[in-house]
């Protein structure tokens, strides 16, 4: 008899259609925990850009297994959140290393119901197609020569390299664009074959929220505002202010044995948001610039997310909460 594999939630979507509210009372209700699929919340201090919840206003109940010791837990209305604030803005993270995480958390959780919820793309089928990820290190060389290229030149030169790639890849994704490459010209070999689907892992329930378009922008919109009240920009100034210490830990700015952050054309930076506001700081656009400009990008963000995700027949897309509760009660046998 062929082993029945862990069950596993994936709460999907463009931004701002409501997944994080959506996901957290699905936790609730199927005594669950929440893993974020998105590759911005990763980062400490990036709070109002990436809309992670709130602060826990009480301590959150430890899980079991050595992941407790290593991983970040937020508790957001009691349920624990993972994959949130785990890396600082100026380190390296791949897919690879979210991909091996997650599935230590999940095995240490176990049997309780994991619910994967984010917007990007490439972190959720990392998972739920169990994709072998080629073992590449970072090139130094190869990289400071592709930072060099816009992101047309390098979307160019990878549709020679690898043109299946090219039909998967966000051509606007800087950051992907020059990992593809890197690992095209590191091994000879396309980054496509490299990266294969692997023998599943966990029996998935795939949910996709669908928001009407003029809905959609409405609430982008709605939230670019509500970020810029929170104070975004603040939050921008004191992110390039922040200094590390010599043994590579964060401590309190202005101490004399800090050193200051490389500067912020590293990819944390690089998120829709965090791009704008900085060049208003550096007087390149006016703040009002700056806040359309956020709309604008957010909203071709949701189009590329919306084209990622309809390209996967797996997706089961609802427009009402009460959809994905009988969706999820139906997959669990509740």
């Amino acid at each position: 008899m062929q082993k029945k594999l862990p069950k596993i939630v994936v709460i999907l979507g463009p931004t701002a259609s409501g997944k994080s509210s959506w996901g957290l009372r699905l936790s609730k209700k199927f005594s669950g925990y929440i893993i974020s699929a998105d590759s911005r919340q990763i980062y400490c201090q990036m709070d109002i850009g990436t809309n992670k919840p709130p602060s826990p206003p009480s301590p959150c109940p430890q899980g079991e297994g050595d992941i407790a010791k290593n991983q970040q837990i937020i508790c957001f209305e009691n349920i624990p959140h993972y994959m949130i604030d785990i890396i600082n803005p100026n380190d390296d993270y791949n897919v690879a290393q979210y991909q091996a995480e997650v599935k230590q958390i999940i095995k240490a959780n176990q049997p309780q119901i994991p619910f994967l919820v984010g917007g990007t793309g490439l972190y959720i089928q990392s998972i739920i197609d169990n994709l072998i990820i080629p073992e590449v290190p970072p090139d130094a060389k190869i990289r400071a020569k592709l930072e060099l290229q816009t992101n047309e030149q390098l979307f160019n030169q990878l549709k020679k390299l690898d043109p299946v790639c090219v039909k998967k890849i966000d051509a606007k994704n800087r950051r992907r664009l020059i990992r593809a490459l890197e690992v095209c010209l590191k091994t000879g070999q396309p980054f496509s074959q490299l990266r294969q689907k692997g023998k599943p892992l966990f029996d998935t329930l795939q949910i996709g929220i669908n928001v009407p378009k003029k809905e959609l922008d409405q609430r982008i919109d709605q939230r670019v505002d509500e970020m810029i009240k929170q104070g975004l920009i603040d939050e921008v100034k004191k992110l390039l202010e922040v200094r590390r210490k010599p043994d590579n830990s964060i401590g309190v700015r202005l101490s004399p044995d800090l050193q200051p952050i490389p500067n912020p054309q590293l990819p944390a930076f690089s998120g829709i948001g965090y791009q704008e506001i900085i060049q208003y700081l550096q007087n390149k656009i006016s703040s009002e610039q700056a806040i359309k400009l956020i709309k604008l990008h957010t909203k071709q963000y949701a189009k590329r997310q919306m084209t990622w995700f309809k390209r996967d027949p797996r997706i089961r897309w609802a427009t009402e909460y009460a959809e994905a509760e009988k969706l999820v009660k139906t997959f669990l046998g509740k």
